[in-house]
């Protein structure tokens, strides 16, 4: 069905509420997320909305885009049929967590790298061939195949290949003289890790730098822990805001208008896969590559757009970029 596909990355501007309707904790209002992993994810339905309100603002009162816009989307009310793009859920690939040294992490975890590679292998089979890009000397696909695990209480940060001069020194890292010896450790969030220098992960960072000019100082904060650390990362360092409304007449918090949401925060980067088949719409034809470029030119020509909720208070705004 599908035969071709592109990569969308996204990263979040302001912090971001996927919502997830009532939570059933502290959180009022929680974000979507995975049932297996707990993972945060941005719902395929959710992305699909956003995109579709992107387009139908760029093609305002053009007929001729609108009617792209029906064929890619499908019809806004009728079910006369589908659109021709197949939309995956958004997922993590870095997220961002307090550091003493270097304001900030971008961590991410072997876990999040192999379902990244997996998700590239689909979008290989329809003819996009993002894991044979050239890093260096290495592909892509070779390189998150080699970015193992870290060792028992460590994280990994970028270390430059050898012999480049000036060295990289990642600016998240804390020198000390332990046994006599001096050792690196970071410091994320309120725990402290010794820190191993990865060569594969400076070229995986060199990657998402060439190819998305939002993340230009990702080496400055770029870190690979456990998937249990991340799993906690994820789960406990979302941002939440409390939220109230006022009573006019009386000045105070009416009842029942004091809430909590949980937001992706700032700095997040997500992906999702979309693919795209022939048209659909009986009454135009348009080949599957030509949906992804229709997609791409509907899409705003500044590369920002907003998705999720609350955007009426500034939440939601991501820069992204397609590959």
């Amino acid at each position: 069905m599908y035969k071709s596909g592109t990569l969308m990355l996204m990263k979040a501007c302001t912090p971001v509420h996927p919502g997830a309707a009532e939570g059933v904790g502290a959180i009022d209002l929680p974000i979507q997320r995975e049932t297996s992993t707990d993972w945060p994810i941005i719902q395929s339905g959710t992305q699909k909305g956003a995109m579709r309100d992107a387009g139908d603002i760029k093609a305002n009162n053009d007929a001729a885009m609108k009617a792209h816009v029906k064929v890619l989307f499908g019809p806004d009310k009728s079910p006369d049929h589908a659109g021709a793009l197949g939309i995956c859920d958004a997922q993590v690939l870095l997220f961002p967590v307090r550091s003493l040294k270097g304001v900030y992490a971008l961590v991410t975890c072997p876990m999040a790298l192999a379902r990244f590679r997996q998700n590239l292998e689909a979008l290989s089979s329809v003819s996009h061939t993002l894991l044979s890009d050239p890093v260096e000397e290495v592909k892509l696909e070779d390189l998150l195949q080699r970015i193992g695990q870290p060792a028992y209480n460590k994280v990994k940060t970028p270390k430059q290949p050898d012999g480049r001069n000036p060295a990289f020194k990642s600016p998240l890292l804390i020198t000390k003289t332990v046994d006599n010896q001096e050792k690196d450790f970071v410091v994320l969030g309120q725990c402290a890790w010794e820190a191993e220098h990865d060569q594969d992960l400076y070229l995986l960072g060199k990657w998402l730098q060439d190819n998305f000019s939002a993340l230009t100082d990702l080496m400055n904060h770029l870190a690979l822990v456990s998937d249990d650390d991340f799993t906690d990362f994820v789960k406990y360092s979302t941002e939440v805001i409390t939220r109230n409304r006022i009573d006019d007449t009386k000045g105070v918090v009416e009842e029942g208008g004091l809430w909590t949401e949980e937001h992706l925060p700032r700095e997040t980067v997500l992906y999702a896969p979309i693919f795209a088949a022939e048209s659909l719409d009986s009454t135009k034809d348009m080949a599957p590559k030509e949906v992804i470029e229709k997609l791409k030119e509907l899409m705003p020509d500044d590369n920002y757009f907003w998705a999720g909720g609350d955007t009426t208070v500034g939440r939601g705004l991501l820069t992204y970029c397609f590959k």
